[in-house]
């Protein structure tokens, strides 16, 4: 038990020693600010880089819904395509046919 306890102690040690020197997708601080930033990394970003939000251009993304096309005809997933849309997303609808997603064949 004590050397299992010295092994976390070690490598919590090692993590926060290795922390200062975050990056995000390897880009240094100038690549960062000139590039798009998903929305949901946002905070990450912020903090290790230290900016504020106005520096950063910030990108909601693509959405890809993949269906059956029962429901895409039925109109169900242009419903959930269109609530996609209101949040600022880019939506792609790929539909398949029931031989398609039969994995057996």
């Amino acid at each position: 038990m004590y050397h299992i306890k010295k092994l976390v102690f070690f490598i919590f040690f090692i993590s926060l020693s290795l922390s200062s020197d975050r990056h995000f997708r390897g880009m240094n601080k100038n690549e960062v600010l000139r590039s798009k930033i998903p929305i949901s990394f946002r905070h990450q970003v912020m903090q290790g880089y230290d900016v504020l939000p106005q520096q950063l251009s910030l990108d909601r993304g693509s959405y890809l819904i993949i269906a059956r096309e029962g429901l895409v005809q039925q109109g169900y997933v242009e419903v959930f395509a269109e609530f996609k849309k209101t949040q600022g997303f880019d939506v792609d609808i790929v539909s398949l046919t029931d031989s398609e997603l039969d994995v057996n064949s």
